[in-house]
């Protein structure tokens, strides 16, 4: 009996670690596009813009030398935005960007 209680426990162990590990991602949850970047010298101004589901937001605080400044084609992410922050732009609000990723190779290289 203590062999089959030590199986039990084996299998509901590898059953609950099989589990729990089945809904984890990357951390980037969402679909978006980086949609340009808005390159005017003013403190709200500054930073990328993000399509996000319906919304468009911006960031100022990417990675230049990975996402550059031209986007004449929409490049595609998953995205985590985080709070927004205390600044606004003409037309869109600023966020914190937890995690972003580019969705495939296909997507443009970002020019210098």
């Amino acid at each position: 009996m203590n062999t089959k209680f030590k199986i039990l426990i084996t299998i509901i162990g590898l059953i609950s670690i099989s589990i729990i590990g089945y809904g984890q991602t990357d951390g980037c949850m969402e679909e978006a596009e980086i949609i340009g970047f808005d390159a005017t010298k003013c403190r709200p101004c500054w930073g990328w813009i993000i399509k996000v589901e319906n919304d468009t937001i911006m960031s100022e605080k990417l990675d230049r030398d990975k996402w550059g400044y031209d986007f004449s084609e929409p490049t595609k992410v998953t995205i985590t935005v985080g709070k927004l922050l205390d600044r606004m732009h003409h037309k869109y609000k600023y966020y914190s960007i937890h995690c972003i990723k580019r969705v495939s190779s296909s997507s443009p290289l970002p020019s210098k």
